[in-house]
């Protein structure tokens, strides 16, 4: 059995707080009582109540919802190290590895201690993101780290749109930064001091048009190393050079004699035209082989929203449906899946 004494020295050295799963000072209130919690307890090899496992260095503080997911029987969390001395920058830290019951690794942002220490460090990165002293590099990297943990960051937000949004920063200009850190970080490559998001973004445009099939990746950061002191019109013209045209993606409205409409988001206006020449609607057979008539979006009634996240462009009509469009993948495709929307 645990002695008071133990029971206290746990409990202080947590802070009171719950050490396992929650991402906030959590106490246990609401009816979730607090628990002292074994790493190893009698049922894992302890052999009578007096046993080690009542030693300080086996035990943490714990609310009873967190402690039931060590036992139980679908779940089985196990603690595999701890040290719960252990302090980082005068936070307590047991510096905890849980796994599930299949042994697989349960994040450390998961955990809440860990968690806290992150939340502190995204708290910096949001005040030095707000200043002008940093270089574009660093700052698309924080803003990138911003966007990933943007839960621990905000936990009300409903998406990290939302959480940019709430912290005042345009999020048109914030997803730009995020794309060109996430496709530096996502090839193993370096972001040259000087080189701008804009120019960054370039490479990332001709990244989705064969880059890497024509690229090795020691040539694509010598390229990144000159795009310091080059135009962006420089930039695109070697890449085109290497056979990368790159074209912006706009948005148009295939008006069909039906009276359905198609969205495209696509780079080539011709390809498109030539594509849909002859086709009959999306959604009628009856109707004549004439096409249908392609608009610019700024020249239409919208009835539907753009978002544009990290991965993706979605757009929604005014109930809140995704609408499909086609793209440039659908564009080099021997034949065009039909889609339309009413």
């Amino acid at each position: 059995m645990i002695n008071d004494a133990t029971r206290e020295f746990v409990k202080a050295r947590a802070d009171q707080c719950c050490q396992l799963f929650h991402r906030t000072n959590y106490m246990g209130e609401d009816g979730n009582p607090m628990d002292i919690v074994h790493r190893i307890h009698s049922g894992m090899g302890g052999q009578s109540d007096e046993h080690w496992t009542n030693d300080k260095k086996n035990l943490l503080y714990a609310c009873r919802n967190c402690h039931n997911l060590l036992h139980h029987p679908t779940k089985a969390y196990r603690i595999v190290e701890m040290d719960p001395d252990y302090c980082e920058a005068g936070v307590p830290y047991p510096v905890l590895d849980i796994v599930d019951h299949n042994g697989i690794d349960i994040s450390h942002r998961d955990i809440w201690l860990h968690a806290r220490l992150v939340k502190e460090h995204l708290g910096e990165l949001l005040t030095a993101v707000r200043g002008d002293r940093m270089f574009e590099a660093d700052r698309a990297k924080a803003m990138l780290e911003l966007y990933e943990d943007y839960d621990l960051l905000a936990p009300d937000a409903a998406s990290p749109e939302q959480m940019l949004s709430s912290e005042g920063f345009d999020s048109e200009v914030a997803m730009k930064q995020i794309q060109a850190a996430e496709w530096i970080e996502q090839h193993d490559l370096e972001w040259p001091r000087g080189l701008v998001v804009s120019k960054v973004n370039k490479f990332v445009s001709a990244s989705q048009r064969r880059l890497w099939t024509l690229c090795s990746k020691e040539t694509i950061q010598a390229m990144l190393y000159a795009a310091v002191d080059q135009s962006k019109s420089d930039i695109a013209r070697a890449l085109a050079e290497l056979g990368v045209k790159i074209e912006q993606p706009r948005m148009y409205v295939l008006m069909w004699g039906s009276g359905e409409k198609t969205l495209a988001r696509i780079s080539d206006l011709e390809m498109l035209i030539t594509k849909v020449a002859g086709r009959q609607s999306p959604m009628t057979d009856e109707m004549s082989k004439t096409g249908p008539m392609v608009i610019s979006v700024q020249k239409f009634a919208h009835g539907f929203t753009v978002k544009r996240g990290k991965n993706a462009f979605c757009v929604y009509d005014n109930r809140g449906q995704e609408i499909p469009f086609w793209t440039d993948e659908d564009m080099e495709a021997e034949e065009l899946v039909g889609i339309s929307w009413l």
